[in-house]
């Protein structure tokens, strides 16, 4: 098996969350919307909502199973925190 086809069923069989911050972005919006269908991981896109759900039917891209974060909104601030602490070399206070 090559190395792309190793790395692609090794993300499906474990798909991680990937944070957007360019969430209104056309090829950001392609590129979380490939990634969910295929499978590879949970996007989350963060941007105005508004913004984010105008481009996405401007360029004609299912919004349906990708979250949306405002840049403002704290409400995950501290589980973001804590999933990064646990998987890198930092305390989750300083991932904070």
């Amino acid at each position: 098996m090559d190395p792309m086809t190793t790395f692609i069923e090794m993300a499906k069989a474990h798909p991680r969350r990937i944070v957007y911050p360019e969430g209104a972005d056309e090829r950001v919006l392609q590129a979380a919307r490939r990634v969910k269908d295929e499978g590879l991981a949970e996007p989350v896109l963060v941007g105005k909502p508004e913004a984010i759900a105008e481009a996405a039917e401007t360029v004609g891209v299912s919004l349906e199973g990708i979250e949306i974060s405002g840049p403002h909104d704290e409400s995950r601030l501290d589980a973001f925190a804590a999933d990064y602490a646990a998987t890198s070399d930092v305390k989750e206070g300083i991932a904070r």
